[in-house]
């Protein structure tokens, strides 16, 4: 028989911790927002990175 400890943590692990988890995401982009300009910018560097000779 699953103890009480076991039968509250299956519904905190498929609800409650994903909530919190996409707030924690949502305060990151909040705080680091990505502009059109800003994404290609990031693209532009990838692409030379990439482009780049390596050693």
């Amino acid at each position: 028989m699953p103890s009480a400890t076991s039968l509250l943590g299956i519904p905190l692990t498929f609800s409650l911790f994903p909530a919190a988890f996409a707030v924690l995401k949502a305060v990151a982009l909040w705080i680091y927002p990505l502009s059109q300009p800003k994404v290609d910018e990031i693209e532009a560097a990838l692409t030379a990175r990439r482009a780049a000779p390596t050693a």
